[in-house]
C-alpha cells in the first residue's frame, strides 16, 4: 500500500471539495460521465448543456467587479437571475455573464 503525505491529504480533500461543489451546481455531470463509461470513452460525445450556474460573487470574479454591479445588471435587465432548488442565493448562468463585458484590473 502506497503511503501519502499530509501535503497530498489536503490536496485530495481540497480537489474532493471542489468536486462536490461542481456536482451540487451541475448535476447532469454524473449523466454525461456514465454516457462516457457506457461508450468506454470512444465514442465522440459533446453534452448537451455546458453551462452552469454561479452565485454573484464568482460572476463578479468573471467580469472583475463587485458583487454590487452584479445585483445592478440584474435591476437593469442585463443579467437574469436564477433559484436553484434548496438555496435562497441568487445564481446567474455562466454563459451570460460571459457576454457582459469584463472590467480591466486595475493596477494596484
Amino acid at each position: 500500500m502506497e503511503s501519502i503525505s499530509v501535503q497530498g491529504l489536503d490536496a485530495l480533500l481540497e480537489k474532493g471539495q471542489k468536486l462536490r461543489e461542481i456536482l451540487r451546481e451541475t448535476p447532469e455531470i454524473i449523466d454525461f460521465l456514465q454516457l462516457v463509461k457506457d461508450t468506454g470513452g470512444k465514442a465522440s460525445i459533446v453534452p448537451l448543456q455546458t453551462d452552469r450556474l454561479i452565485r454573484a460573487g464568482e460572476a463578479a470574479s468573471v467580469l472583475c467587479v463587485d458583487k454590487g454591479t452584479i445585483y445592478r445588471y440584474e435591476r437593469e435587465g442585463k443579467l437574469e437571475a436564477f433559484y436553484t432548488d434548496g438555496s435562497n442565493q441568487k445564481k446567474f448562468w455562466l454563459s451570460r455573464v460571459m457576454k457582459l463585458p469584463k472590467r480591466a484590473a486595475r493596477a494596484e
